[in-house]
């Protein structure tokens, strides 16, 4: 889709949200998520959100064909 899209100006990115805090969390769940992350808690929607108005601005007109993981660096989201 980038590929195709990318020549017209739209880029194309995908935001891959990790264990993030909701209403219906409870808190085992939420403990349990903060150990596997590298910050010691669990992300909320807001700073999800903010991934998303960040890429909606013209600040990420050279991101596009990737997928951004906003979980706070679970193991699984650290690439080097």
């Amino acid at each position: 889709m980038a590929d195709e899209l990318g020549p017209k100006g739209i880029n194309v990115t995908a935001v891959h949200p990790g264990a993030t805090r909701t209403e219906q969390t409870d808190a085992a769940s939420e403990a349990l998520a903060a150990t596997r992350n590298t910050l010691g808690r669990i992300v909320d929607a807001g700073e999800v959100a903010n991934v998303v108005t960040f890429l909606a601005s013209p600040l990420s007109v050279a991101i596009n064909g990737t997928a951004i993981p906003v979980g706070g660096g679970l193991p699984g989201d650290i690439h080097y």
